[in-house]
């Protein structure tokens, strides 16, 4: 079945709209999920009666099963700034392998927060999720994802965004990559002054299925959206990047920019890209790039001048290109986890 459409293009015109995944994968019996933690909450509601509502943009096979069936369901309630980040953490083991699971959080007025999600496994894992983040007038959310899970897994994560006037919130997706990684993000720009930041990157190998569909809705007055992804395909992965910012009609003066860069570490990998900028309003500045190629020859001959071998001077040419999403992670614990967690992926594909 095919999954993920964005409803601004088709695969008769573009051909991307053509990631499809085997239907069996979303029967999974779901046993309640127990390797979960919170840390430095201020308010949680933790399963209990909360109600789930999706969009279905990612595919309503999946929607239902989070409205339904989710097995984890938290809701953050955050009133006043946070003094550390909040820490939201899922463990996969054998156990607990099939994981589907709602996250909402919800930023109030003039307050400033941060919040950590990270999903592991190093056993084969089933994961389908929706990480909801409303943030009130004048509120700021900087919040970062991390997914790292085992090379056969299947990882399908729905990202809704709401914000208010003023409202702001900076978004940093670590994907680390798997069987299928499937990601669907969605900010609706609802308030005038309201900006999203999107950063994401991705780590593609053996033969992964990365398809990304992000769209921003820009609707306030000088509003500010924002995507910028990099990523790395090695062997015969396959990677999609539909980005999207979508400038409704009355959002003058508002700004959007998105790029995106994929370097190819094997010549069996694909890659396609289309970034689009949709105007129903004259007065806005929008912008968009894409970029796809191998290490630079020059830049790989100068490192390896220094005395690296060709592997040690590409992983440093990788690092440094990754590096410009991972230096907006906010907490410098955290930064420092996933860095090694990407040079260790990085020596295992090369060594």
């Amino acid at each position: 079945m095919k999954i993920n459409q964005t409803p601004y293009r088709t695969s008769r015109n573009y051909g991307i709209n053509n990631i499809e995944v085997d239907e069996s994968l979303f029967d999974k019996k779901l046993l309640p999920f127990a390797n979960f933690a919170v840390e430095n909450a201020q308010k949680s509601e933790i399963d209990g009666n909360m109600k789930v509502k999706t969009d279905a943009s990612i595919d309503k096979k999946l929607s239902e099963q989070l409205e339904k069936s989710a097995n984890k369901k938290v809701k953050l309630m955050i009133d006043k700034d946070t003094d550390k980040p909040i820490l939201v953490t899922y463990t996969f083991d054998g156990k607990h392998q099939n994981l589907a699971d709602v996250l909402n959080i919800v930023v109030a007025k003039n307050v400033k927060a941060q919040v950590i999600v990270n999903y592991q496994s190093s056993v084969k894992a089933y994961h389908n999720c929706q990480i909801k983040s409303e943030v009130e007038e004048n509120g700021k959310l900087d919040v970062c994802v991390s997914s790292n899970l085992e090379n056969e897994s299947s990882s399908f994560v729905l990202f809704e965004n709401i914000l208010s006037e003023r409202a702001q919130i900076n978004h940093t997706i670590i994907d680390f990559g798997c069987k299928n990684s499937i990601q669907n993000f969605h900010a609706k720009l609802l308030g005038d002054e309201a900006k999203c930041d999107l950063k994401a990157m991705y780590l593609g190998k053996n033969d992964d299925v990365i398809d990304l569909n992000y769209l921003q809705d820009v609707y306030g007055k000088n509003c500010e959206a924002t995507i910028n992804v990099v990523g790395t395909l090695d062997e015969i992965a396959i990677k999609n990047f539909k980005g999207t910012i979508n400038f409704v009609k009355g959002c003058k003066k508002s700004f959007g920019a998105e790029d995106e860069f994929c370097m190819l570490l094997s010549k069996d990998a694909k890659s396609k890209a289309l970034p689009m900028l949709l105007c129903g309003e004259e007065d806005v500045d929008g912008r968009h790039s894409s970029s796809v190629g191998k290490a630079d020859a020059k830049e790989l001959f100068y490192v390896m001048s220094r005395g690296l071998s060709q592997n040690e001077a590409l992983k440093l040419i990788v690092k440094a290109k990754l590096n410009v999403i991972v230096d907006s992670i906010f907490d410098e614990e955290f930064k420092t986890k996933m860095l090694k967690e990407i040079d260790g992926k990085l020596n295992n594909e090369k060594n």
